[in-house]
């Protein structure tokens, strides 16, 4: 029987059986290292684990992922101003967080506002702005998936509330008096009255501009008013010329109140010559907010 020759490196003599063996044993090993890198988890770019190790009696990649569920939460939630003023306007953030291994698609988003005024939302936005129509306490409650529709793997943490407080503000008109059609050359008296018609007190001084046409501006410094109270201050003014004299009210408040486009009104008075008509149809007082009277007791009570 023949006997196949090969050497190693020191030129010994090795036979064919032995050559064998030794590859044998090279592509066992071979074999151990594929399977070594094939337990081992793959990373992508975002260091998410694409692949899991397979272990007995547990499910593999493709089934795990496939079953895998969100698992939504409520992050951080703040609400801008911390307090408000009465009838400003509250900007409402809430962060969606999911914590799971699945993706959630469209989650449902609701928020709802209780309190003097309360209101409600629902969508997928999360910076939501509403007015605080009234002074008081307010609660926000910010909601996920309220109807359940998304499996998750823990429900209990979709829900979160804040609370914060609309402060009282007050809210200054002014009215003046109209459609007198006094002589030329005969004095009368213009009056202007600012009324606190909001629910706060003021937190300050006020000042009121009063223009009369041809007898020029006047600024008066009013003290604080409070809610439902008022001030009445008076020019007196006389023409040496007849026709229609503009008289302009406006309130100077530098703190916040309700509404500042309620702040100026204008009136008008019809200085006549001697045949002309002492009466006129239009209404003797007409106010910031759009109202006019035609007595003060019924304007400022």
């Amino acid at each position: 029987m023949d006997t196949c020759f090969s050497f190693d490196r020191k030129g010994k003599v090795m036979r064919r059986f032995e050559r064998f063996a030794l590859i044998m044993n090279m592509m066992a090993c071979a074999v151990m290292v594929a399977c070594l890198l094939w337990a081992l988890p793959l990373e992508a770019a975002d260091n998410t684990i694409k692949r899991n190790l397979q272990i007995p009696g547990r499910m593999t990649d493709s089934r795990q992922l496939a079953l895998a569920k969100p698992d939504l939460q409520v992050g951080v939630v703040k609400v801008t101003p911390k307090h408000p003023g009465e009838g400003k306007m509250v900007t409402f953030e809430g962060n969606v967080m999911n914590y799971g291994d699945g993706f959630a698609a469209n989650p449902v988003v609701t928020l709802t506002v209780a309190g003097p005024a309360g209101v409600s939302y629902q969508g997928v936005t999360f910076v939501r702005k509403f007015k605080a129509a009234k002074p008081g306490s307010y609660t926000c409650t910010f909601s996920l998936d309220p109807a359940r529709m998304i499996a998750e793997t823990d429900d209990n943490n979709n829900v979160k509330q804040l609370a914060f407080r609309a402060d009282a503000l007050p809210d200054f008109i002014v009215c003046i008096s109209n459609g007198k059609r006094p002589p030329v050359g005969r004095k009368r008296d213009i009056n202007a009255v600012v009324k606190n018609i909001g629910s706060g007190n003021s937190a300050g001084y006020i000042k009121l501009r009063l223009y009369v046409e041809g007898k020029g501006t006047k600024t008066f410094d009013l003290l604080p008013i409070n809610a439902g109270d008022s001030r009445k201050v008076t020019r007196t003014a006389k023409w040496s010329t007849a026709g229609t004299k503009t008289i302009t009210a406006k309130i100077i408040y530098t703190k916040s109140e309700i509404n500042k486009n309620n702040n100026e009104v204008r009136g008008s008075f019809f200085v006549r010559l001697p045949h002309h008509d002492k009466y006129s149809a239009a209404p003797k007082i007409k106010c910031s907010n759009n109202k006019t009277f035609n007595d003060w007791e019924q304007c400022c009570q």
